[in-house]
């Protein structure tokens, strides 16, 4: 009898093994079924992500444009070489959906910045990309500032905080930006989240602007984290560094554009070497960075630093590593 259940058991699995079963189909409810349990169909995918492809009609678009500027640019005589002798000063960390450029928005010299851009202006050690272009701004080109650039209108970071946020790879890419929205204290966000939860459509459709804004916003504050925590400069800017290599004098800050009125802001959380004065920036520091909860400790899995912690509201003077309401801890 035992023998006859335990063949019975491996027949079972081996088939299972054989034909897998997609459970969350079960949870789908037929039309035909009359069953009583209630039942979670499948999320419906957003269109505007997983929708199917659109065909792209290269006729909106003449590369002729592209052929008649760059004739323009020869004519413009620009000695590249004398251009290029001098290294860059400046990095920016932008993002992908910002079309404007940062040779735009800030109308530099050519060749006077360098820029990484990925979809919401995101930093992570495990992006091999914008980890090694940080590490051979900082190493190789020598410059004195990076600056995280957000946007508000960022549709990456709308898709973040959706009620029904992307799938697949998008959702894998924006998932550090969702993690934000759930644990933020902003008000802007906890408003959203509260009207979401009592399922009140017309005050989360108010505050969604505020919401976004909000978020863009604690991204870019993220972001100024991350690249003090798992970049180069978390190893150069560590007490115990001894090697003459890592002696950096590297800047962070984090700015967002109003891409209604085109003008930058300062979100007043820079952060530079241990001992030194952070610059005073000519931006405008938003209203909304009062708000900004500390950074709090850094991550352990990284070497601990002590940077010094600059507010741009207040008179520029060296601060020890405690958290606080401007700055990055």
């Amino acid at each position: 009898m035992f023998a006859s259940h335990l063949s019975f058991l491996i027949l079972w699995v081996s088939f299972s093994l054989a034909h897998p079963v997609d459970y969350r189909l079960l949870n789908a409810r037929s039309p035909s079924s009359t069953s009583t349990v209630t039942t979670t169909a499948l999320r419906t995918p957003d269109p505007t992500i997983n929708g199917p492809l659109a065909v792209n009609d290269t006729r909106t678009f003449d590369l002729q444009v592209l052929f008649d500027g760059n004739q323009r640019f020869r004519e413009s005589r620009l000695d590249l070489k004398k251009t290029l002798a001098e290294p860059p000063g400046v990095m920016l960390i932008g993002c992908t959906d910002n079309r404007l450029n940062p040779g735009d928005i800030f109308q530099t010299p050519a060749g006077s910045t360098i820029s990484q851009s990925n979809l919401a202006n995101q930093f992570t050690k495990e992006d091999l990309s914008t980890y090694a272009a940080v590490m051979y701004a900082v190493k190789s080109l020598h410059i004195q500032h990076i600056i995280v650039l957000g946007h508000y209108g960022c549709q990456s970071v709308h898709n973040a905080m959706a009620s029904r946020p992307p799938e697949g790879i998008m959702q894998t890419w924006l998932q550090p930006i969702t993690d934000t929205f759930s644990r933020s204290r902003r008000p802007e966000i906890k408003k959203l989240i509260m009207a979401r939860r009592w399922y009140d459509d017309a005050g989360a459709a108010e505050a969604d602007a505020d919401a976004s804004r909000a978020l863009v916003e604690e991204n870019v504050r993220t972001t100024v984290k991350n690249l003090q925590t798992q970049s180069i400069l978390s190893v150069a800017y560590d007490k115990r560094n001894r090697d003459p290599n890592l002696q950096l004098k590297v800047f962070v800050h984090g700015f967002v554009l109003d891409e209604e009125s085109l003008e930058v802001k300062d979100l007043g959380i820079s952060f530079g070497p241990p001992g030194q004065t952070i610059p005073k920036l000519p931006f405008d520091v938003t209203v909304a960075s009062t708000f900004h909860n500390s950074f709090g400790k850094f991550n352990p899995k990284a070497k601990k630093l002590d940077p010094t912690q600059i507010s741009n509201v207040a008179a520029s003077q060296t601060m020890s590593s405690a958290p606080n309401k401007n700055g990055v801890a």
